[in-house]
């Protein structure tokens, strides 16, 4: 199995298109705590990581499953979605960017925007 999840991680923070809009980007499920107040942020997270595709008795592919929150407290979602995407899309050649439907956390006052990515990758 590979770590897709750091690789995803790199691309968004080595591309000068994300950077530009997203000030924090986090490889984990929830900002660290001196980063709580960043926003716009990323925050990460792997679902599922196994075994794909086998060609003479041996996995030749992985399935690797990944889970993207975008966080904002300006209604600038779709901007900041269409970005993480294109990056994606443009790094990851057999993958599927699934967008979801905007949220708001009225508790917090921040607009939330899942992003589920399946990446299948060579062994």
């Amino acid at each position: 199995m590979q770590d897709v999840l750091l690789k995803v991680y790199k691309v968004l923070t080595g591309s000068k298109h994300v950077t530009q809009k997203i000030k924090g980007i986090y490889n984990n499920p929830r900002a660290p705590d001196k980063c709580r107040e960043t926003f716009p942020r990323i925050t990460m997270f792997e679902i599922l990581n196994t075994d794909a595709d086998a060609a003479d008795d041996k996995v030749i592919m992985n399935d690797v499953r990944i889970r993207i929150d975008i966080w904002s407290k300006s209604n600038n979602l779709f901007e900041l979605s269409a970005a993480v995407k294109a990056e994606i899309e443009k790094n990851f050649e057999l993958c599927r960017v699934d967008l979801q439907s905007d949220m708001y956390e009225d508790d917090s006052h921040i607009y939330h925007k899942p992003i589920n990515i399946r990446i299948k990758t060579e062994v």
